[in-house]
């Protein structure tokens, strides 16, 4: 899940979170978000279209949840899109080679900005809530990013997981 906004007219596809391996995604394409489950090196197959989503150039919460059994994807808290699926739910660490904004063969990146990005292992939602403007570790949280360190290519890891990252671009 991330506080995102995305910059204004970008028709092209934009990739919010792609964790290596079996990859858990946030796309824009246009003007409408959608979550995806695939394997690396292969086209998504599990596809999550909602049914409306206007969020163009303002600060929007996105949570794409899924437990095993559903897919869910959450706008603002409001549930906007959901879908059975057959993949089982990721509960392990984070992969050695993760990357949020851009897709992992360097397409597809991410044009506006990316704040409070939160990594679980567990379906945190599973009907409408209230979003927290600034997200908080959780029992099951991976990896924890609050993109404020104003300075430097460092993004930290508040979970306490150590999965810090590298800034490009």
């Amino acid at each position: 899940e991330a506080w995102v906004r995305a910059a204004p007219n970008q028709g092209a596809s934009q990739n919010v979170t792609v964790p290596g391996g079996e990859r858990y995604q946030i796309s824009r394409v246009g003007r409408m978000w959608q979550g995806f489950i695939s394997q690396e090196g292969s086209p998504p197959d599990e596809i999550l279209k909602p049914a409306t989503s206007e969020s163009e150039d303002r600060l929007v919460h996105l949570a794409y949840v899924v437990d095993g059994k559903t897919a869910r994807l959450f706008e603002d808290g409001v549930q906007i899109g959901e879908r059975t699926i057959s993949r089982k739910r990721y509960e392990g660490r984070l992969p050695p080679v993760s990357i949020i904004g851009a897709s992992l063969d360097g397409f597809c990146h991410f044009r506006g900005t990316l704040d409070e990005i939160r990594i679980s292992k567990t379906a945190l939602y599973v009907k409408d809530f209230a979003p927290d403007r600034r997200l908080k570790r959780k029992a099951d949280t991976l990896a924890l990013y609050h993109c404020d360190e104003g300075t430097g290519n460092k993004l930290v890891d508040s979970s306490g997981n150590g999965y810090h990252g590298k800034i490009e671009g």
